[in-house]
């Protein structure tokens, strides 16, 4: 299958040197690009700058900001026959509308860099989720989804309303969920729900690729007897 896996954060400007961005290392995009290359798949990496990188992608895109990697999505889904989308990246909800230095407003990449010494107000604007938009950025036909969901919670009523609110979007075809609390150096524990039901966990980076990788086949086999039945027909 050709796939796109999305790794590491976004960055969004503030001035010409300071940025908004977050703690995501692309570590797991970077995992499930080789192992699932290795199985076999077309693989489309679109990385951020910090993340690590992949020789062995088929194509390999680097973002910045989050405008970058919708731009970066859209132009793979533009150019290849995508079968599923795994969008890993960390996106930032936020991005810099205004900032207000010593009571006059500026744009944000108008300014070169803001000193120690100023007063300064940022004033910030929520942005689409590119997840909810990556079907319909699609001319050719849509992807199944892929989403990943991080949690900071003990407790677990509001870790579910949080995977559920993505989950059951119409947009999103899986989530993958995992709590930061839950991961260590060598465990790093992840469960698959396809809306509100949880279909696959694992422990390991190792065991989420093989479990995403259970899904594809089984997928495949869908397409095929799709395939089958139309010949038939």
């Amino acid at each position: 299958m050709k796939i796109i896996i999305t790794a590491g954060g976004t960055e969004e400007k503030i001035d010409q040197v300071r940025r908004i961005t977050n703690t995501s290392s692309g570590a797991t995009g970077f995992s499930l690009a080789q192992d699932l290359q290795l199985l076999g798949h077309t693989v489309f990496y679109i990385r951020a700058k910090r993340a690590p990188t992949f020789a062995k992608a088929f194509q390999e895109i680097v973002f910045e900001s989050s405008e970058d990697l919708e731009k970066s999505i859209q132009h793979v889904l533009d150019n290849a026959n995508i079968d599923i989308v795994i969008q890993c990246a960390a996106v930032s909800d936020f991005v810099v509308d205004k900032i207000i230095l010593n009571g006059e407003i500026f744009e944000p990449e108008s300014i070169r860099k803001i000193d120690s010494r100023d007063s300064v107000e940022l004033v910030l604007k929520s942005r689409a989720k590119i997840i909810h938009k990556i079907k319909t950025l699609s001319p050719r036909s849509a992807p199944i989804v892929i989403g990943f969901k991080l949690t900071n919670t003990l407790d677990l009523q509001e870790r579910t309303d949080h995977i559920l609110k993505l989950s059951q979007h119409p947009e999103v075809d899986y989530v993958v969920h995992n709590d930061l609390s839950e991961i260590t150096d060598t465990t790093h524990p992840t469960r698959i729900y396809f809306q509100d039901q949880v279909l696959l966990e694992g422990h390991t980076k190792k065991d989420l690729a093989h479990n995403i990788q259970t899904i594809l086949q089984q997928l495949e086999l869908v397409r095929s007897s799709e395939e089958n039945y139309d010949t038939l027909s």
